[in-house]
């Protein structure tokens, strides 16, 4: 197949967008969070290397989780684990902005962090299970250039 048939493939195009519109999320929340810490927050640099690691050895385990609900209990419906892990992470987010105490923020971007990459675990599943393992790797291609794209375009 070309590039272009691999394109057209509907798993292919549809985790393209879903794991664009998600590292969105996850690289801004990446770039952000660093400076709110320490601007918003008030949180020393000597501090912001603990505070700022939370959410992603959280982040760790969440990938490995969600690949692992994406391909064990949800096998035959994985949009059901991701549709519910972005919803959970967007009310996470909102509520690291919010948070009132700094042990709070803590909390719930260590909880956000799990979500946004359980979200990617759950994302590499989609194509992978749907496609012929022909062309797995030039689909898996595609759809981690979406990511890249997202990672460039959220700062």
């Amino acid at each position: 197949m070309t590039f272009w048939e691999v394109l057209r493939q509907e798993p292919v195009w549809k985790s393209f967008f879903i794991l664009f519109f998600s590292n969105i999320t996850a690289w801004g929340f990446q770039s952000w969070l660093p400076t709110y810490l320490v601007r918003a927050r008030g949180i020393s640099l000597g501090q912001l290397g603990f505070a700022a690691s939370l959410p992603f050895f959280a982040g760790t385990v969440g990938w490995a989780l969600g690949g692992w609900v994406s391909d064990h209990p949800f096998k035959h419906n994985r949009k059901i684990p991701l549709i519910a892990a972005q919803w959970i992470t967007a009310v996470l987010l909102y509520k690291t902005y919010t948070a009132g105490t700094i042990h709070a923020l803590l909390w719930w971007e260590t909880a956000a962090g799990f979500t946004l990459f359980f979200n990617n675990g759950v994302v590499f599943g989609l194509p992978v299970s749907a496609i012929s393992k022909e062309i797995t790797g030039r689909a898996m291609g595609i759809v981690n250039t979406a990511g890249q794209c997202a990672g460039f375009l959220s700062p």
